[in-house]
């Protein structure tokens, strides 16, 4: 297959290294995230109950604690 593109071939090609994302349980559903140095940054909720949704301390971007 040919590609025709004025970006080079090796940005095309390039794969990014994504970090690992991990799963973690509390009392309502569960969070994905990503363990960093400040701790485990929340980057999505999964849960069934709305009012988990609305709970500032399970919002992306938070470091979540049990």
């Amino acid at each position: 297959m040919i590609i025709h593109s004025i970006v080079p071939v090796d940005f095309l090609t390039e794969q990014p290294v994504l970090p690992v994302c991990t799963l973690k349980q509390f009392k309502g559903g569960m969070v994905e995230g990503i363990k960093t140095e400040q701790g485990f940054v929340i980057n999505r909720i999964i849960s069934t109950d709305p009012s988990i949704y609305l709970n500032p301390k399970y919002a992306p971007g938070q470091i979540f604690t049990e």
